[in-house]
């Protein structure tokens, strides 16, 4: 099987929101320190997942702009006839 950039980029919107919705089944009413405590640690590692996808997908946009503004002039040299 193979796999894309955008099904990489898929991948990692819906592993991040997986771990933001994860919630742990308690027994009774509350849940125990080490469940908040877990459920928190998720809730940050799922937002270092997005902020790292953001990251990406703002770095990838500045690369085309730049390739849009300087690779232009040299497609232009390469029409001029010898």
């Amino acid at each position: 099987m193979c796999f894309t950039v955008a099904d990489y980029a898929q991948c990692q919107r819906k592993f991040a929101q997986t771990l933001i919705d994860f919630k742990f089944e308690t027994i009774g009413s509350q849940q125990t320190d080490e469940e908040i405590i877990i459920s928190k640690s998720l809730s940050l590692c799922a937002e270092c997942v997005q902020n790292v996808y953001r990251m990406c997908t703002e770095c990838e946009q500045l690369l085309l702009e730049y390739c849009d503004c300087v690779f232009p002039p040299f497609k232009m040299l390469s029409n001029i006839p010898k």
